[in-house]
């Protein structure tokens, strides 16, 4: 009986197990996780699918984006989709599986990464950047990151912009220094994390006047560049200039108790610390003395006046008649930091004229 009993059990499991299709699923709880991922654009190959973020539980996508990864115990499951460019662009996404039986993911869904355009409109101190917008349904926000070597990523780079307007995909860059290069790159983020990045771009300023308009040839105004303070009278003088078509013409009242006019530049000029810039121009002088002094160019960085000005000491006393024709007057300067520094021109002389006033890098 004991053995007719044995035989009896061991009959029933072999019909048990005759009668299901995937013994060895069933029996050992693993099971295959497969699925196609597909873009905007079609079938996305050779991107790489990983689960748990293990090596055993990897796969790539073949020419017709489908992939398959065996052998999955059953659970819940995180599973990661990648897709790297040449260009270093990338798209990622990621969400969680339940796997019980064999699981077909047909619905992958991977956004297109993000093409960001080459700089544009580029000046001494700015440039544009343009880039493609997102195709993500989850998107949540852009983040821009700059930095001034190759090497730029989320941890490496400074974030410069945010929007959370999947249409706003123009971005520009000012307070940069003269002559310097920078690189861009331009991420995609949904509630979870990032869903790419894009390509790295990067370009270099132009090397010349950070005075805007220091030649006065395209002010049409010239309170859209300097605040004036004083008594004088100042225009864009088109009969008297050393070069061009214009010049700036600061007239003051002459009074024997002593007069001056003032002009402060409105936009700040960045000046990259510990590199030597120039600070010039050509100056005429006609008329009398209204203070102790000619004029004098300040550079001002926030509260602090530097001590390298351009200074006018000739003629100085008040009434004295000082006529200089075109003059040209220079000196070196540098800043310790980052800080942007402005412009006061201090007049005290019946008529000066100023063109070329200009700060370059050397």
């Amino acid at each position: 009986m004991k053995y007719k009993f044995i035989l009896a059990v061991l009959i029933s499991l072999f019909l048990q197990i005759g009668c299901n299709k995937e013994p060895f699923i069933t029996e050992s709880g693993l099971y295959s996780v497969s699925g196609k991922i597909y873009n905007s654009k079609g079938s996305v190959q050779n991107a790489k699918i990983t689960i748990d973020n293990s090596v055993n539980w990897t796969a790539y996508t073949s020419e017709e984006g489908s992939f398959m990864i065996e052998n999955v115990p059953e659970g819940t499951h995180k599973i990661e989709i990648e897709k790297e460019n040449p260009d270093k662009s990338f798209s990622e996404k990621s969400e969680t599986i339940s796997v019980y039986t064999n699981l077909i993911l047909d619905s992958l869904f991977l956004p297109k990464p993000v093409k960001l355009f080459e700089p544009y409109d580029i000046t001494v101190h700015s440039l544009k950047l343009d880039w493609e917008s997102t195709d993500a349904e989850d998107f949540i926000e852009y983040k821009l990151y700059k930095r001034d070597t190759p090497g730029l990523d989320e941890t490496t780079g400074e974030l410069i912009y945010v929007s959370t307007n999947k249409m706003d995909t123009t971005f520009e860059d000012t307070g940069l220094y003269s002559n310097n290069i920078y690189y861009y790159r331009a991420y995609v983020m949904n509630n979870y994390g990032r869903l790419g990045g894009s390509n790295i771009v990067s370009s270099t300023t132009l090397q010349g006047n950070l005075i805007i308009n220091g030649d006065f040839e395209s002010t049409i105004n010239i309170l859209d560049d300097w605040d004036i303070l004083g008594s004088g009278n100042v225009t864009l003088d088109s009969i008297v200039f050393y070069q061009g078509s214009k010049s700036l013409h600061i007239e003051t009242p002459f009074r024997s108790t002593g007069n001056s006019t003032s002009l402060f530049s409105k936009e700040p000029i960045f000046i990259e610390p510990n590199v030597q810039h120039v600070l010039a121009g050509w100056f005429k002088f006609e008329g009398r003395v209204t203070d102790l002094i000619n004029a004098v160019v300040v550079i001002k960085q926030g509260q602090q006046q530097l001590m390298e000005n351009l200074m006018f000491a000739e003629g100085g006393g008040i009434g004295n008649v000082y006529n200089q024709d075109w003059i040209y007057k220079n000196i070196s300067f540098s800043v310790s930091n980052n800080e942007p520094i402005k412009l006061w021109i201090y007049c005290t002389t019946e008529n000066i004229w100023i063109d070329e006033l200009s700060i370059i890098s050397q």
